[in-house]
């Protein structure tokens, strides 16, 4: 994978702001972001990792309790 080592350095630097992420199980945690940001969000596909880099945060934020009721109020405001 090409530039892979950046990301590698990013994560590093996400789990010592964020060490949660160390037992965060793929399928019920990251898979579930992931949707949400290609669905929800509308965030291609090729720009995921960006997103998640600019806002590591994303990562341990509650999809139904936080981030949905978060874009709900900026979709309102902003349309």
């Amino acid at each position: 994978m090409k530039g892979s080592g950046r990301y590698v350095v990013i994560l590093i630097h996400d789990y010592d702001n964020h060490p949660i992420l160390l037992t965060l199980d793929p399928y019920t945690d990251l898979y579930p972001m992931v949707d949400f940001l290609l669905h929800e969000v509308a965030i291609p596909f090729p720009n995921i990792h960006l997103s998640l880099s600019r806002c590591p945060r994303l990562l341990v934020s509650g999809i139904l309790h936080q981030l949905c009721p978060t874009l709900h109020f900026l979709r309102k405001f902003i349309a």
